[in-house]
This record gives C-alpha cells, sequence and structure tokens, in this order.
C-alpha cells in the first residue's frame, strides 16, 4: 500500500526524493538478490568457480555474445547505474578479451563472428553470455518458439569447436530450449534479468565468492515439441503443462540449480497418516558436507499419483550460509491446500496416498521421500489458495 489516494502529507512515500534513489543500502539489496537469484545448471568436472590467482594472465578469459554487455530489466524498470556481466567480470580480471560476435537478431557480420572465434581459440576459459532481451520478452508479444532466438547457436557452435572451456551464461525472463548447450558446454549458469549488480553477482558466483543457491521458477523444455497447442489450456491433457502435470522429462525440472557445495538432509520424524483437512509440519535438517561455505533452498513437494498425476510445491525455505560440517534445522509447513483436488471452485479432500518428497535439485529430484496416507472421509476443505 503505498497510500497514492491519501493525502500528500500522510503518503508513506512522500518524503523520498532523488537522495533515496542508488543509496547504498539500495545497491547492497540489488546484489543480494542478484546473487541469490542465480541458478546454475550445469558443472562439469567442477570448472567452477574459477580460480582468480590461475586466470591472472592477459587472454585467459574470452567474453563473447549478444548479452554481454547490455543492462536488461523487465518491463517497466526506471533508470539506474548498473554493472552488465561483461563490466563485472572485467573488475576481476582487467584483460579479458570482448568480441559481441553476433547480435541478438540482425544477420552475422562475418567479421565479428571470427574474431570472437579467434578470442575463444585464445583463451583458457570462454564465457558465452546468450539468451533473450526484450525484443523477444514484452508485454503483448509472444514467442513462435523456445530456442535462442537469431544466430546464437552459430556462434555457440563455432565458440565450442575452439574453446578450450565454455561457460554459457543465459539472460532471459522465461524458459529456453537448450539442448545443445547441457550437452556441450562445461559449465551453465542462469540470471534471469539480474538488475543493477548483476555483473557484479556473477564475477562473484564464477570466482567462487558465492556459492550458487538459486532455483529454477518454471520448467525448461527440451523443445516445443513438448508442449502442447498453443490454443489448448487444458492443463492436465497430455503432454501436460509446468511441472505439476508433465508427463515426460523436461530438461531442466521446476527447482532445479545445483550448489558448490554437498548437503546431507535428515528427518527423523516423519508422519504415517495425516488427519482430514489438516497442515503437514515437518522439521527436517541439512549438513554442509562441504567443500565451500553455501546457502541452500530446500523443497517440499507434495505428489499425488491417482487419480492424476499431480506435483504440488507445498513449501520451501532457505537455509542461512552454512560452514563445512554446519548444520541447520528447518521447519516447514505444508498446507492443506496443497493436499487438496479442486472440482470447480471447491478444494475437496480425497483420502488415499501421497509422496512426500524433500528435494534440493527441484521436483524431479528426490533427495528424501516417505509415503503418507490421507485419512478420510472425502469432502470440502476451506482453503483460500486454489491450485489447478
Amino acid at each position: 500500500d503505498v497510500g497514492v489516494l491519501d493525502a500528500v502529507d500522510e503518503r508513506s512515500f512522500a518524503d523520498l526524493d532523488q537522495s533515496s534513489i542508488n543509496t547504498p543500502e539500495n545497491r547492497a539489496l540489488a546484489l543480494e538478490a542478484a546473487l541469490k537469484s542465480i541458478v546454475m545448471l550445469k558443472n562439469a568436472n567442477k570448472v567452477l568457480p574459477l580460480n582468480p590467482q590461475s586466470m591472472s594472465i592477459p587472454g585467459e578469459m574470452a567474453v563473447v555474445g549478444p548479452n554481454a554487455n547490455v543492462s536488461l530489466f523487465g518491463n517497466y524498470n526506471g533508470e539506474n547505474r548498473a554493472v552488465t556481466l561483461l563490466k563485472g567480470l572485467q573488475a576481476r580480471m582487467p584483460a579479458l578479451s570482448y568480441h559481441y560476435g553476433v547480435n541478438m537478431t540482425a544477420p552475422p557480420d562475418q567479421r565479428a563472428l571470427l574474431e570472437a572465434v579467434e578470442a575463444a581459440a585464445n583463451a583458457e576459459v570462454t564465457v558465452a553470455v546468450m539468451g533473450l532481451d526484450q525484443s523477444q520478452e514484452h508485454e503483448g508479444g509472444t514467442r513462435s518458439d523456445v530456442v535462442l532466438p537469431g544466430f546464437q547457436m552459430m556462434l555457440l557452435d563455432e565458440v565450442r569447436a575452439r574453446a578450450k572451456t565454455l561457460v554459457v551464461v543465459l539472460v532471459g525472463g522465461s524458459a529456453m530450449a537448450v539442448p545443445w548447450v547441457d550437452i556441450h558446454a562445461d559449465a551453465v549458469l542462469w540470471v534471469g534479468y539480474g538488475g543493477e549488480e548483476a555483473g557484479t553477482a556473477l564475477a562473484q558466483v564464477m570466482f567462487g565468492g558465492t556459492s550458487p543457491s538459486g532455483k529454477l521458477p518454471m520448467t525448461w523444455y527440451t523443445g516445443v515439441e513438448q508442449l502442447p497447442p498453443f490454443m489448448s489450456m487444458d492443463m492436465h491433457a497430455p503432454p501436460g503443462r509446468t511441472y505439476r502435470y508433465l508427463q515426460t522429462a523436461p530438461l531442466y525440472s521446476f527447482g532445479y540449480g545445483l550448489s558448490y557445495a554437498s548437503m546431507t538432509m535428515d528427518l527423523h520424524e516423519r508422519a504415517q497418516l495425516l488427519l482430514r483437512c489438516t497442515p503437514l509440519t515437518l522439521a527436517p535438517s541439512l549438513t554442509n558436507d562441504g567443500p565451500v561455505a553455501a546457502a541452500e533452498v530446500l523443497q517440499a513437494y507434495v505428489i499425488h499419483k491417482s487419480p492424476v498425476m499431480r506435483r504440488t510445491l507445498g513449501a520451501f525455505a532457505r537455509t542461512q550460509v552454512l560452514n563445512v560440517s554446519h548444520s541447520q534445522h528447518l521447519n516447514l509447513t505444508i498446507p492443506v491446500s496443497a493436499f487438496t483436488l479442486q472440482q470447480g471452485r471447491v478444494a475437496v479432500w480425497v483420502p488415499g496416498e501421497v509422496e512426500i518428497r524433500l528435494s534440493l535439485r527441484g521436483v524431479s529430484d528426490a533427495a528424501l521421500s516417505f509415503p503418507l496416507k490421507l485419512a478420510g472421509p472425502s469432502g470440502s476443505c476451506e482453503t483460500s489458495q486454489v491450485y489447478v
């Protein structure tokens, strides 16, 4: 409630002026948000984090791609000083080489493409910053495909053939079908729209100052062939929509995200029976097995297998940054709405068995799971939350 209709002297934000913009506190919050939202999708052979001491020689890193030196925000954003992904990496490695290679949608310039490929060939690590921008994602528009637009795949293919180590950084606010990237890149990061401190956050994660802890807020499909016809709004009909009803394996599942650290999960008390129309409380613990300090996001899913396969994120919680060998207990409450089935506008409790799945890697991964019986009788439950 910003109070825009209140009397001037009663408005909560009436005393804000230019001095309230871009303060150190604002930028610290922007950095914190960017750090917590970076999602690591792949890290083959633990190529990340990078060792800054071994990468201090000029030319050791090449940065390419159409999204490297632009600041991308969502719709209706204000203007502010932003640290691009390139600028953030240059702050750590001033002597890196940068060549954009291709634009987002324009036909390729052969000289620009060749410069990017040559820079990759001469570097120990190549960071390819690809993805989407506001020409693809905007109000009133839609995409006919979910692949990387333009000639980005041409650049990636050429760079992969010459690069020693390839780290792909994906920018954008929606899912991308990038199975080639998953197969051929050594590491993959998704930064979304990282805001004004996106570059600072990326560098901090890539060089090991912070372990990535973000999780995907949507399902990433292998391609449009995994999706129902665009005009079909039936969530349940094959092949199913979203993480809740998808009947095939996605490229990356909802809630997916890797870490530099390994965590052990414990849950000493596991309910076997849940009384009708009551929430479920869980008290799991996470222990950091190393090798670095890290935070994690624990997710609790309810899996219905009858009368239709349905998955519901019931609760989640983020730990504090845990040092190696340290543990934290978490308290989760899965609401009644996660156990009910919608019949019209009525949330109906259906007796039977569900699976409770605790995960650090999304709905498709079960670090710990157990069956739970829902006691009868069936009937409506009063719940304000509606799942469809």
